[in-house]
């Protein structure tokens, strides 16, 4: 949302990032794609723009406190909110009687008693030799789509896979016939996540620097009067994972 409203050299930082002139274009094919209606699993994507009312502006429950007190302030004149909700159910419920507590081992030091659900089933799956780890695909109903779980051999290896992994390698894996399926014990805890990201320093560090500078920052194409620039970029996240369903919900907000 933030490259519509941009031009000049902030809209061609912006364009670099996300790799694609067409972002647009193509963003609102894979919705169309993904947000067809079907009963095995919700989706849900919701954009909106809050905008401080003396701003001229050109015209054409999971996530709690969206906004934390004291990240508004007066100078803020627009917020630019993204929000993702995903319910899917899974299309081979894990069975009440085959979740009972067990240990979780944080580290190879310390653990904590959690519900963990259990099912013995085929599952697609691949050994991932180089990085000493495994992946393992969950299907959700219909097998349209799957969450995949990427465990260490090592307990304390989960630092090393971050290191090491890249966005490329994890599309091959779960690609399409490129794991097998194998019957396998899955033991996978119920858990749920809730995190939020600042993200300036990271989207500068990669490229788009302008967009966070009054002076430099161009956004012409939602606004006439100079000045108009992002002063925060947060991301945040929701997981919840029980027996029947994972709903996941993810937000991005740009305070300009």
């Amino acid at each position: 949302m933030l490259l519509l409203g941009t031009r000049g050299a902030t809209a061609a930082q912006l364009e670099k990032i996300e790799k694609t002139e067409e972002i647009h274009h193509q963003f609102q094919r894979f919705l169309n794609e993904i947000s067809k209606l079907t009963n095995d699993y919700e989706l849900k994507v919701a954009n909106r723009l809050f905008g401080e009312k003396t701003y001229l502006f050109l015209q054409v429950k999971k996530i709690k406190d969206l906004f934390a007190n004291g990240s508004l302030s007066s100078s803020t004149k627009l917020v630019v909110v993204n929000v993702i909700y995903f319910k899917g159910q899974w299309d081979r419920e894990f069975a009440k009687e085959n979740t009972q507590e067990e240990e979780f081992w944080l580290n190879k030091s310390t653990s904590k008693s959690v519900l963990m659900m259990t099912q013995h089933q085929s599952f697609s799956f691949m050994i991932l030799e180089d990085l000493q780890a495994k992946i393992l695909g969950i299907p959700y109903k219909n097998n349209d789509l799957s969450m995949f779980v990427l465990l260490p051999d090592d307990i304390d290896g989960l630092e090393k896979i971050i290191d090491k992994i890249t966005p490329s390698e994890l599309i091959e894996w779960t690609s399409p016939g490129h794991m097998e399926e194998r019957t396998v014990n899955l033991h996978l805890p119920r858990f749920e996540v809730e995190d939020s990201y600042d993200m300036e320093a990271v989207l500068a560090a990669v490229g788009m620097a302008d967009a966070f500078n009054e002076q430099q920052a161009d956004s012409s194409g939602m606004s006439s009067p100079s000045g108009l620039h992002a002063q925060k970029f947060l991301h945040r996240s929701f997981v919840e994972d029980s027996r029947w369903q994972k709903t996941t919900i993810t937000s991005a907000e740009v305070l300009i």
